[in-house]
């Protein structure tokens, strides 16, 4: 009940918004925004985690696991059978990632070059792309629990903020008429 009522606000918000100018007065606009804000960021925070540690975290763990340490152990994507666009655009860029899998090489195609994760990156590349609890059930499970979330605070806001209109009125000082 609780999920379709959001879904019917969220369909009346978005044709509220186009039908009218943009005025953004109230404290209600201003808490649906910032609800809908911190929805889009921890969706885009769990997005990027999860390419970071499947897809990213393949080729450093096999670098990590082959002991590709320096120039002479480098190892190219080609040899781990990775040949994806999400590793292409993560070494092509000035990255985390391409700061922490060095190269050799700086001419060629990038997928057969050689990388190597230095001894002194090697833990922090651990950390960073481990594929500890990421994967994509848990990152639905994780989206289902936002919208939830969400919900709730969509439904509740407005009698928050009602309640707490009502507290503020409630110690509001009597005018002196005198």
């Amino acid at each position: 009940m609780i999920i379709a009522d959001f879904f019917s606000a969220i369909i009346a918000d978005i044709k509220s918004f186009f039908a009218q100018p943009l005025d953004f007065g109230g404290p209600l606009i201003t808490g649906q925004i910032i609800i809908w804000a911190l929805i889009i960021g921890f969706a885009a925070a769990g997005i990027i985690s999860l390419y970071n540690r499947v897809f990213l975290g393949k080729f450093v763990s096999y670098l990590l696991k082959n002991k590709a340490n320096s120039p002479e152990n480098a190892r190219s994507p080609q040899d781990a059978s990775i040949n994806n666009i999400f590793l292409k655009t993560a070494l092509r860029s000035n990255s985390v990632f391409k700061k922490i899998v060095s190269t050799e090489d700086t001419a060629g195609d990038i997928m057969s070059m050689r990388y190597f994760i230095t001894d002194s990156n090697a833990i922090r590349a651990d950390r960073l792309y481990a594929r500890n609890g990421a994967s994509p059930a848990s990152l639905l499970i994780a989206f289902v629990l936002l919208i939830i979330l969400a919900a709730i605070a969509y439904t509740a806001l407005p009698e928050l903020l009602q309640m707490a209109e009502n507290f503020a009125e409630m110690i509001k000082p009597e005018p002196n008429i005198a």
